[in-house]
């Protein structure tokens, strides 16, 4: 017969699941026109409620995960977070991150 898989048990390939409702994804952070990449990262908590605090922030489609093409981390991103209307709050610990 026919398998029927859910999009809740496909892991995922660009967030890595640290610990229970910790995620974790790294990004490319390029400067001095492209020459070095110090790299930038992103977090996800899940909260008692269930949904997620944030924790500093990248652009999904504009910086590359590594071996992502930025369409299919944010697809990642946007399942984890059902579209992001479970994000609770984003919190950007200093200025770096606000720049990805």
């Amino acid at each position: 017969g026919n398998l029927d898989i859910s999009l809740e048990y496909v892991p995922f390939k660009y967030l890595n699941q640290l610990g229970p409702g910790f995620y974790n994804l790294r990004t490319q952070f390029k400067v001095y026109g492209g020459i070095l990449d110090l790299g930038n990262h992103m977090s996800f908590l899940r909260l008692k409620s269930g949904r997620f605090l944030a924790i500093d922030a990248v652009d999904p489609i504009g910086t590359a995960a590594e071996g992502s093409g930025g369409q299919d981390l944010k697809a990642e991103i946007d399942r984890l977070t059902e579209g992001g209307r479970l994000i609770e709050a984003v919190v950007a610990t200093h200025p770096f991150h606000t720049l990805g």
